[in-house]
């Protein structure tokens, strides 16, 4: 393997800023040369990564690299490399000090071997997913995940190491070359989420999707659109059943699920997943109880018989707060018409011996509670109800597209508050406030679509747009500040007594 042209002016011996003597060079990319260096006064070994020209550079510029480098090295995750200093060349170029990571690269691995096992790829995937998930807690994105940025680094043990994280962002402050023809777009082709492409979207689910194109290429050896389809989930879901056979079928439903085209339909915390899969299968524990249900529960098979209302689908614009917006492009879906109720929740525990919830002060709700929604239930057990059930939670965009319509309605019925169109309990002092029973308002309180008991309670949704936290949906009927309004939401990380739940699926 040929070594990296190093540029113009920067060969073994050179000095850079007076502290750190390059050796040679290591590699290269599109956002520039890293060299193996020596820093002078401390005698260790670093890598030195020259990003951007920095020459002609404004005020703004240099304010931006600043804060952006002194950002990555608050990154402090034993999975992600270490950022030691900054500094600038005598002619204005900007680089990076870094901690030295000897290995090899996942792609390197992958050219070498074809593929990983499924254990190590399960292993490596849930410790980016680590990794990226404290990232994205300290407001940090990656921007560049792809096999080509994972190290196994070698020492006493192997080691993951993320490389290059939030340099994509770096490199266009510095000035550097951008890694796309577009240089409004950041990343590599292949690994650039769809919604960042069509509207310039970024967040957290972007390196979500990357990290499962690359526990893909783990698993398979190649990538899951390597080849033009009509329909490309299908192919790539036929492409992994056949080149990772012996794969657990968990992580294969985890893996799809990452490289979903609409970001909404991504798992929001997929490290609790692939963490909870590898203490399962690794480790030969068991998941714990906050814990989402994984996929491999969803087989298909209707448990609860209960109604739902069939949806087009069709472009749904979310506005996610503070002036931020997303627009979801939804496939056919169906909802629950009803929301679950305790008596659903009791045949839930029945079979599957699951726990009541607190607010039953007992194994059994009483009888005039079977009808009412079932509440005081987490995100974690609403979701293995739903899994039970054959059935799924559904994403914002498809909670957002059944309850409100395509005319996006403040209220089921209109933009006019009527009363006795809904529970009456918002009108009510809030001492006497409480649920009532499902589909006693309806028709009259259905939505456009024909969804039942909105604005009766809160409910679990689920939403990509966040590295933590759950988000609802709905009518708080014990808050007398909340009007009930279908734009309400809110984020919640533990179980409510208004806090409820209904299930969606595919088609």
């Amino acid at each position: 393997m040929a070594r990296p042209t190093p540029p113009r002016g920067v060969r073994p011996g050179t000095v850079l800023a007076g502290r750190f003597s390059i050796v040679e060079p290591i590699g290269a990319g599109g956002m520039g040369t890293v060299f193996r260096a020596v820093q002078l006064e401390l005698q260790r070994e670093v890598a030195v990564k020259l990003i951007g020209s920095g020459r002609g550079a404004t005020t703004e510029q240099e304010t931006r690299f600043e804060r952006e480098a002194r950002l990555l090295a608050r990154l402090s995750h034993p999975a992600i490399v270490t950022v030691h200093d900054f500094d600038r060349t005598d002619d204005g170029s900007w680089f990076l000090v870094l901690e030295l990571v000897p290995g090899e690269s996942v792609q390197r691995r992958i050219e070498r071997d074809g593929r990983l096992p499924w254990q190590e790829a399960l292993a490596v995937g849930a410790r980016i997913a680590e990794a990226l998930g404290y990232a994205h807690e300290q407001g940090v994105l990656h921007r560049d995940l792809k096999p080509a940025n994972v190290m196994l680094a070698t020492g006493a043990s192997t080691s993951v190491k993320l490389i290059d994280f939030g340099l994509a962002r770096l490199a266009d402050v510095a000035g550097g070359a951008p890694l796309t023809e577009s240089a409004y777009v950041m990343g590599t082709p292949g690994y650039i989420a769809p919604e960042y492409v069509w509207s310039g979207t970024i967040g957290p689910p972007a390196d979500h999707y990357a990290l499962g194109v690359v526990l893909f290429e783990m698993l398979t050896g190649v990538h899951p659109f390597a080849e033009a389809a009509t329909d490309r989930m299908q192919a790539a879901r036929e492409l992994l059943a056949a080149r990772a056979p012996e794969a657990p079928s968990e992580l294969k439903s985890i893996v799809l699920a990452l490289i979903e085209q609409d970001p909404a339909r991504r798992p929001g915390a997929p490290r609790r997943l692939l963490g909870a899969l590898q203490d399962t299968l690794l480790r030969g524990g068991a998941p714990t109880p906050m814990t989402p249900s994984l996929p491999r529960a969803v087989s298909g098979v209707d448990r609860t018989g209960r109604p739902m209302v069939s949806v087009a689908g069709g472009l749904v614009q979310l506005d996610l707060g503070h002036g931020r917006a997303v627009e979801v492009r939804l496939r056919p879906f169906a909802i629950d018409k009803h929301l679950v109720t305790c008596a659903d929740w009791l045949s839930f525990m029945r079979e599957t011996g699951a726990a009541a919830p607190a607010s039953w002060d007992g194994p059994k709700p009483g009888r005039a509670r079977l009808p009412l929604p079932v509440v005081d239930v987490s995100f974690a057990d609403a979701s293995a109800y739903a899994a039970w059930a054959g059935r799924r939670l559904p994403t914002e965009a498809e909670w957002e597209l059944a309850a409100r319509g395509p005319e996006r309605r403040l209220h089921p019925w209109g933009d006019t508050w009527q009363s006795g169109l809904s529970h009456p309990s918002h009108e009510l002092p809030l001492e006497r406030r409480t649920p009532g029973p499902i589909g006693l308002y309806s028709p009259q309180g259905d939505s456009p679509l024909g969804v039942r008991d909105l604005l009766q309670i809160w409910e679990w949704v689920v939403a990509p747009y966040q590295p933590s936290g759950n988000l609802v949906r709905g009518g708080p009927w014990r808050d007398r500040n909340v009007p009930p309004l279908l734009t309400n939401r809110s984020w919640e990380d533990r179980p409510a007594k208004d806090v409820g739940f209904r299930c969606a699926r595919d088609g």
